[in-house]
């Protein structure tokens, strides 16, 4: 039930793309002194020696989050915002969420819209024309602007100094409480230990977010093997084994490849550097990547990088890869695929067009001489750069006050994900999905012209801009999206059903348990995949990078393919050549940058 209740909300929005989209914790916390309230002259009288003075401006509703400013004050301020919209969206005034948060929350808002296609320009003339709006949405902020913006000209706010549990509780809840096991915390943290911009936050046991292949289980059974092979060795042997056993007869008189996918086109070699102990996801060796914990870039750490070279050649004079292992194309994968030609994919098989799905599962981590502990490459659950707030803001509490509503695990449902559903209560929308009594089940409307998940509709009708920041894919989000549909609307969900036969399972549904069952128990810490950095060392970095890559690509492919012997002298040669383009100094700019990543954690 979940997991069907999952994809509707991805398909209809749930606003979630349909929106789009250093010390104790206690120091990160510190809550603001200021108490900037609008000059209205309502100010309450000073409090008595009795009753403490709150911290927080005297508009702010402490008390409940609806309204977010209290009644007397609604009229009196309004928030100056930018937001980036398609150019199919209606206007923000004429929005529901525009009504529903004005009349929920006492929230108005003058607003400036962007169209996607002019975000890059605007952004930057918004922030050198020196007055700022007070929030910023869409901006889609680089963590080398965020470091420019932020650390450096002072432009935005630093939020870590305004957030804690009282003012904001879901963005506490999801940075430094239990939800932080998403690494939201890591993502938005600049180098300078504040936060300039927030996450949009997806469940880090997603499955659709792991990169995975599969093997076919009912090829591996018919030579013998019903145990999945634990080890480098073992499955060099499956390799063989089915190499044998199907090359000639068994798919029409064309070769069988056991290890399918390519070089650069649905690449399969990640797996075999797994193994030998390198946390990555690509089959070069040419990113920062973690063994051991400590940061190589692996195509330089050539004593253990050798053996995957050797065992790529072997395979492919030996034909367990592709004759155009380093050229084939992802459709030639795929076709490979349909003809029964391969035994991996590295995707999920239903997405080749094949109806045996079944007879796939997940390829599971292996060890090897090389590397003892069987480990997984994370997918990338969280996102940065989409909610800002003015550094010169007179309403710093109150605009991250209505920012956690996009966080807040008890209110933020009843705006972001019921409100599209329970539209024909709000301002006469045509709801994107329904509730089907006798399943018990929220489907797609079949009313609307061209589905619920269509693009016009959504857009147009429903939401219309991009704010990609927010916890909405959280299992946390879905189990109060329900509750409120229960609450407000009566409806009662189905039980949680007992896991479904795999047999059975259609072909999104059996890949996510593949998954699940075989993949996510191993799933570790990686290099980060965002971190920032100065202008000065961005360039710095792309131009090291736009030199020893290239390098690293063409060399491996002629390690691979023989084109170059993979012999003592051979290989030293290789690391001289990449020496020569200043490997090592890349290689230093990337550790600084992961020991100041973990420098930020503690």
């Amino acid at each position: 039930m979940k997991k069907r209740l999952v994809a509707i909300l991805l398909a209809t929005g749930m606003i979630l793309s349909c929106l789009a989209g250093c010390g104790d914790a206690d120091d990160k916390s510190k809550e603001s002194q200021s108490a900037n309230t609008p000059d209205t002259g309502k100010q309450s009288e000073v409090a008595s020696s009795q009753e403490p003075e709150s911290k927080y401006p005297e508009y702010l509703n402490m008390d409940s989050f609806a309204p977010v400013i209290k009644d007397e004050y609604e009229d009196d301020i309004t928030l100056n915002m930018v937001i980036v919209q398609s150019a199919e969206a209606a206007k923000w005034d004429d929005q529901w969420i525009s009504k529903y948060l004005s009349e929920k929350y006492n929230l108005n808002f003058k607003v400036e819209s962007i169209l996607t296609t002019a975000v890059a320009d605007r952004k930057q003339i918004l922030m050198n024309g020196g007055q700022l709006p007070d929030i910023m949405i869409g901006l889609n902020f680089k963590t080398t602007e965020v470091v420019q913006y932020g650390s450096t000209e002072g432009l935005l706010l630093a939020m870590d100094e305004y957030i804690s549990e009282e003012l904001t509780p879901g963005l506490w809840y999801w940075l430094y409480g239990e939800g932080s096991h998403t690494g939201a915390r890591e993502i938005v943290t600049a180098n300078d230990g504040h936060i300039y911009t927030l996450p949009r936050i997806n469940e880090a046991s997603n499955a659709g977010l792991v990169t995975k292949s599969f093997i076919n289980e009912k090829l591996m059974n018919e030579v013998g093997v019903t145990e999945f092979p634990d080890t480098l060795d073992e499955f060099d042997d499956l390799m063989y084994a089915l190499k044998e056993e199907y090359d000639a007869d068994g798919v029409g008189g064309k070769n069988f490849y056991p290890f399918g996918g390519g070089l650069g086109a649905s690449p399969s070699g990640y797996y075999i550097l797994n193994a030998l102990g390198y946390n990555t996801h690509e089959p070069y060796g040419e990113r920062a990547s973690l063994r051991n914990g400590e940061v190589v870039i692996p195509a330089y750490d050539i004593e253990v990088f050798q053996e995957y070279l050797k065992l790529m050649n072997r395979w492919y004079n030996d034909k367990i890869i592709n004759d155009n292992y380093v050229t084939i194309t992802a459709n030639e994968v795929k076709q490979q695929v349909l003809d029964n030609q391969t035994a991996t994919y590295n995707n999920a098989p239903y997405v080749a067009g094949i109806d045996t799905w079944t007879d796939w599962r997940v390829l599971s981590p292996l060890t090897s001489d090389w590397n003892d502990t069987k480990f997984w490459f994370p997918g990338n659950p969280v996102s940065q750069g989409n909610f800002a707030i003015s550094a010169d803001t007179k309403y710093p509490e109150l605009c991250l006050r209505f920012a956690d509503l996009f966080y807040n695990l008890e209110d933020n449902p009843t705006v972001l994900n019921a409100g599209p559903v329970m539209a024909d209560n709000l301002y006469g929308f045509e709801p994107v999905a329904v509730y089907d009594e006798e399943t018990q089940e929220l489907i797609n409307n079949p009313d609307i012209k061209g589905g619920a998940d269509s693009y016009t509709y959504r857009i147009e009708k429903c939401v219309g801009l991009e704010l990609n920041f927010g916890a909405f894919a959280t299992d946390l989000a879905i189990e109060r999206y329900r509750s409120v549909l229960t609450e407000v609307e009566g409806w009662v969900f189905a039980e949680e059903e007992e896991e479904d036969d795999p047999k059975e399972m259609g072909g999104d549904d059996h890949y996510r348990w593949s998954t699940e069952q075989y993949l996510m128990e191993y799933i570790t810490t990686k290099y980060p995949g965002v971190y920032y950095v100065d202008e000065e060392t961005s360039v710095k970095i792309t131009d090291l990078e736009s030199v020893i890559r290239p390098h690293i690509r063409q060399s491996v492919g002629e390690f691979i393919t023989g084109k170059r012997e993979i012999t003592d002298d051979e290989l030293k040669k290789f690391q001289k050549e990449l020496e020569a383009l200043e490997i090592k100094e890349l290689l230093q700019i990337y550790t600084d940058i992961y020991a100041n990543y973990k420098a930020n954690l503690e």
